[in-house]
């Protein structure tokens, strides 16, 4: 009653008073009617806005009691009637208005009893669509919100991810390997991919939804998307990004276009500076990880920009004893470099793609134990069984190959390749032992000097022997950018025949003819020179049987694609698929008896399943030998292997700092693979893995595995491990250049 009260007070009798006044001043019914109706529809609209903002459970119970007074009014007035008790009475319209079962409405004695009873009946039939129309709302705006991603995400030491680019769903991948490797093994030292994900962009929460669910990676990970501006402190908020471990700033979809920024540049790394600010400005959170933008020669000025802006955020960061990393490292800084790499030493990528993904083997940095300071380095090195030292962090400043007797101090940490840490407690790992060093002593006394060593021509032993390469290029600048990086590596006088589109030939060429330039190179660096020779493909097909004969298929060692790196990715990708099956069948009408070792890059793992697909069909047909179909071709995913760096850096800054020391630039140690006659190694005899490695050290470069010639690669083994090598095996090391210099 006391409902029904504030409700006549405060909404009837304001409707009926204005009724009134409308027909005093028109004198007319219409307009009055027309002003009450206006009246009784601007309350509604005040009950509807603070009946919307109540809880759901508040909204149910208002519903329910608003039909108080009727039940109470109704049941007295029934009693009367029928001389019912007053509690059945209550009970009986209480049951009406609420549509409970069990109610007979036709039953009645008397006329005054049944028009009330069905009257009351109508009228809860109209309360109780009222009570399922408050229900089904709150189940619309409650699925909304979830959909939409409105409510907050409560999570604590989780990953953030802000913006969204290719590289999110091949991140998610990386992440749900981890998590499915921990799973399987039982491992221990990965509860990093076990961390939920919370990811925010400026784009629509179905669209990432969409791709999340095409990269099949819920099943392992816990991921909630939310649309929004990252550079916003309230969005921030929202994802409770300051109890994150870690912040992953992703470069605008857009961006990542391998000819350069597309859009406003400036603006756009603007946009990833001010998102970098907003969590910087948190007043707890995580470390930062911003990633750099791809960008062409005329873009370098809005990197340099980026990295200016991070400058000054850095001490804003370090104030508060969180750190910022950068990651001064894009697909185009190292592609050209692996794609050449990849083509002088076949099978290179794995091991730096083996280092990248989750789980052993792995870059791994130790802490020096405190009773080590002042340790010559190679006392240090030599006292790890389960971890492959490789030099060591001091300052920041990364340290790879350093001198034997190098001291190392108090607060450095140990650089290497270890592939127990996920089996094993931390503090098991970093024990040194006496026996292992002993055991590298004596391993040490047998290296043979490397003055035994036989020199090619007078020079640097070459561990490179490729001689004739031939490329498919469908780009013309995108190719040339490429052999400043292979003329660093190249062994002396490599002869490469690169093949083009006839579109690609200065004016006044022949378009109907297979013409040819040629001129030799010279690195500034090495002196080192090679053959460069350009063939115009008539059909601008680059890898047509005619093409691939004219470029001299015959006797090349290699094969490699470039230059798609401005298509599509489904195009380039399908490009790959039919310019490998257009090779294959060159070679197969070639006179040679072997094929060639194959590279290309890729931008999907469905392609290299396809390609090895077609191979293993090829090779079982009867009517070619074996040995003429293409066998381990390097297909590169740069952006799995951008996503590695991107995962590696959100679990750990130092081993990230090591790996871009790898990847970055030319200066400082790489992998490379070495014959093991270089390393004056004996063949066809049994030694351990720690002669290996101190045969390696006289050239001051670091094994840290094998690459064995029936396919087996192993990375950080045991250094009593026995091994017999052969001639076409090779040893995985990190050295500073692709000639092997004594010390």
């Amino acid at each position: 009653s006391m409902c029904g009260g504030i409700y006549l007070m405060a909404y009837a009798l304001p409707a009926l008073f204005a009724f009134g006044a409308s027909l005093v001043e028109t004198g007319t019914l219409a307009a009055a009617k027309q002003r009450l109706g206006d009246t009784v529809l601007e309350r509604f609209e005040v009950i509807t806005i603070l009946f919307g903002s109540l809880n759901v459970f508040l909204k149910i119970l208002f519903v329910l009691t608003a039909g108080m007074p009727l039940v109470t009014v109704c049941g007295l007035l029934y009693a009367r009637l029928t001389g019912a008790p007053l509690p059945e009475a209550l009970t009986k319209f209480y049951a009406l208005v609420n549509r409970l079962p069990g109610v007979n409405v036709l039953s009645e004695n008397s006329l005054p009893a049944a028009v009330l009873v069905n009257a009351v009946y109508y009228v809860g039939a109209f309360s109780f669509a009222i009570f399922l129309g408050v229900v089904n709302e709150e189940v619309k705006t409650m699925y909304s919100n979830i959909s939409r991603g409105m409510y907050q995400v409560r999570q604590k030491e989780h990953l953030v991810i802000l913006n969204w680019n290719e590289h999110v769903p091949l991140v998610l991948r990386t992440l749900a390997d981890g998590r499915q490797q921990a799973l399987a093994r039982k491992m221990q030292g990965m509860t990093f991919y076990a961390k939920p994900i919370t990811i925010l962009a400026d784009v629509p929460k179905e669209d990432m939804d969409k791709q999340i669910a095409d990269a099949k990676v819920r099943k392992w990970l816990e991921v909630h998307t939310r649309p929004g501006d990252p550079a916003k402190a309230e969005q921030l908020h929202r994802i409770s990004a300051d109890k994150a471990s870690a912040v992953l700033v992703l470069q605008p979809q857009g961006d990542l276009d391998d000819g350069g920024i597309t859009g406003d540049s400036m603006c756009r790394q603007a946009q990833v500076a001010s998102t970098a600010m907003a969590v910087a400005s948190l007043p707890d959170g995580p470390r930062v990880v911003v990633q750099s933008p791809v960008v062409g020669e005329r873009d370098k000025d809005a990197k340099a920009f980026l990295n200016s802006a991070m400058t000054a955020c850095r001490p804003l960061l370090e104030a508060k004893n969180r750190t910022l990393q950068v990651l001064e490292l894009s697909i185009l800084d190292f592609a050209g470099r692996f794609a050449m790499m990849t083509m002088l030493q076949p099978g290179i990528i794995h091991f730096y793609s083996q280092l990248l993904r989750p789980g052993p083997p792995a870059i791994i940095t130790l802490p020096l134990d405190p009773h080590l300071d002042g340790q010559p380095y190679r006392s240090v090195r030599r006292m790890y069984a389960k971890f492959t030292v490789a030099g060591y962090l001091r300052n920041g400043v990364v340290n790879m190959l350093p001198q034997e007797k190098e001291k190392l101090k108090a607060g450095d940490t140990l650089i290497g390749v270890s592939r127990h840490l996920v089996n094993m407690q931390l503090s098991e790992l970093q024990a040194p032992s006496k026996l292992e060093s002993q055991t590298y002593d004596a391993e040490g006394r047998k290296c043979v000097s490397v003055e035994r060593v036989d020199k090619d021509d007078g020079g640097p032993l070459s561990t490179v022997h490729v001689k004739n390469v031939v490329i498919c290029a469908w780009n013309k600048e995108l190719s040339f950018s490429h052999i400043h990086n292979l003329v660093e590596f190249a062994p002396r006088n490599m002869q490469v025949t690169c093949v083009l589109p006839q579109r690609c030939a200065p004016p006044g060429k022949n378009k109907r003819s297979l013409e040819s330039e040629t001129r030799r190179i010279t690195s500034k660096t090495t002196g080192t020179s090679i053959i460069w020779r350009v063939i115009y493909a008539p059909d601008n097909n680059p890898c047509s049987i005619k093409s691939l004969a004219a470029a001299g298929l015959d006797k090349a060692d290699s094969v490699v694609f470039l230059g798609m790196a401005h298509m599509d990715s489904r195009d380039a990708d399908g490009l790959v698929m039919s310019g490998l099956m257009q090779v294959q069948e060159a070679i197969m009408r070639s006179s040679r008896k072997t094929a060639p070792h194959f590279v290309a890059r890729i931008w999907s793992h469905e392609t290299a399943q396809a390609v090895n697909t077609y191979l293993s069909a090829c090779r079982m047909r009867t009517d070619v030998p074996p040995e003429k179909v293409i066998h381990r071709p390097d297909l590169v995913h740069m952006d799995q292997l951008m996503a590695g760096i991107l995962t590696m850096a959100a679990r750990s800054e130092q081993c990230t700092d090591v790996m871009l020391h790898l990847l970055r630039t030319a200066a400082g140690a790489e992998i490379y693979l070495r014959p093991p006659r270089l390393l004056n190694l004996p063949l066809g005899e049994k030694i351990t893995f720690a002669r290996v490695a101190e045969q390696a050290r006289l050239f001051r470069e670091t094994a840290i595995g094998l690459q064995m010639a029936d396919g087996t690669n192993v990375l950080s083994p045991s250094p009593s491990a026995e091994v017999v090598l052969r001639a076409a095996d090779r040893v995985v090391v990190f050295a500073e250049d692709m000639q092997v210099k004594a010390l």
